[in-house]
């Protein structure tokens, strides 16, 4: 019976040591589906209109000095 009650106290004790992978997994499967739906986006080409500029010349790089 003292075996017993020791074994029981020391069993409280100890560290747990699983470990929980619920959140790993919803984070996983909630980064699959933004993938799944962006994924098809990524494909098509998206047409921007970019205004012409009035500016002059660009000036000679060689003359910046850092």
């Amino acid at each position: 019976m003292l075996i017993d009650m020791a074994l029981r106290i020391k069993s409280e004790h100890d560290a747990m040591s699983e470990i929980n992978v619920t959140p790993l997994v919803d984070v996983m499967l909630v980064l699959l589906v933004i993938f799944i739906v962006t994924a098809p986006l990524m494909t098509r080409a998206v047409y921007v209109e970019l205004p012409e500029t009035k500016a002059s010349a660009p000036v000679d790089p060689s003359r910046h000095l850092l």
